[in-house]
């Protein structure tokens, strides 16, 4: 089994069972499921598994989970309205990380689901690069 489907399924059933014992046995679930990747030396999955345990939250729930990458630091108004933006375009709640990535020019790129939307200044030269060789 690959990876990824690895991450999945066993994301899935963590949640259902967690869902199925509630809160008063989640920390003994868990504590039972980390035991069993140790002895599986699946240790290493344990971030990937966070992630996929987020988006099966966060899909249950009616949250876009959108992450906005910036060459600087995105002022708290900027998250707030591209959070705004995201809302009426997914018809969702927003959960709305930033980062800084210094390889972007200037622009900002924003990732939601399996999409992403480039406003870099590095893709609108790219653009213009191949507009002026075709």
């Amino acid at each position: 089994m690959k990876d990824k489907n690895k991450i999945r399924i066993l994301a899935r059933s963590i949640y259902g069972v967690i869902a199925a014992v509630g809160s008063a046995r989640s920390q003994e679930v868990i504590a039972n499921f980390l035991l069993y990747l140790k002895k599986h030396r699946s240790e290493h999955l344990i971030p990937s598994l966070l992630e996929e345990l987020e988006l099966l939250y966060f899909s249950n729930q009616g949250i876009a989970k959108v992450e906005v990458s910036a060459k600087d630091t995105l002022a708290s108004e900027t998250l707030e309205q591209i959070a705004k933006i995201m809302q009426k375009r997914l018809d969702k709640k927003i959960n709305i990380k930033s980062a800084v990535d210094v390889n972007i020019l200037g622009g900002l790129k924003i990732r939601y689901q399996d999409k992403m939307i480039d406003m870099t200044l590095d893709r609108r030269l790219q653009d213009l690069s191949q507009q002026l060789n075709h």
